[in-house]
């Protein structure tokens, strides 16, 4: 008979920590969806501005002027950002603002390389075959980059960057 209610204690305490369980699991399931959810129906400010600034600051660093054509497809993704933005389309302006912002940032690194090793060949003032192949390498560096190749384009540059200034 004494055995009847523990039996019966026991398998309410089991029940009930199993209720408590999936409860818990429940609610953190629930929570997890809505901050996901609220995470991708936000607007991406922060993205926007982010490109915005690294556009900028690649256009200061002269990659308009160095490189031209290396900021054409940071300014076409910030565009359609924009425009993916004002119709509320948030997860493809998100998408575009944070490729925006990369392309620009390729851009700003690739002025640099090419401005220094521009400085540097001038500064050399010769006519050897390292200078040669550092303004052909150059060369190469700029047209990639008016073909949307800014990865290729930057590789090349340091290729150049690299042979002049290990030839001094």
């Amino acid at each position: 008979m004494l055995i009847t209610p523990v039996l019966k204690r026991a398998s309410h305490q089991i029940s009930t920590t199993v209720v408590d369980r999936f409860r818990w699991v429940v609610l953190l399931f629930v929570v997890s969806l809505t901050v996901t959810l609220c995470g991708c129906a936000s607007a991406p400010i922060q993205e926007m501005s982010d490109a915005r600034q690294t556009f900028e600051a690649a256009r200061d660093a002269g990659a308009e002027t160095e490189v031209p054509g290396s900021l054409n497809q940071a300014e076409n993704l910030l565009t359609e950002a924009q425009s993916q933005l004002e119709r509320n389309n948030f997860a493809k302006a998100r998408t575009n603002a944070v490729a925006a912002r990369v392309q620009a940032e390729e851009a700003r690194m690739l002025a640099a390389v090419v401005s220094e090793t521009r400085r540097a060949i001038a500064e050399r003032n010769g006519d050897d075959a390292d200078t040669r192949e550092a303004k052909e390498l150059l060369e190469q560096a700029v047209d990639h980059a008016g073909r949307g190749d800014l990865t290729t384009a930057l590789q090349l540059a340091r290729d150049a960057q690299q042979i002049i200034t290990l030839t001094r």
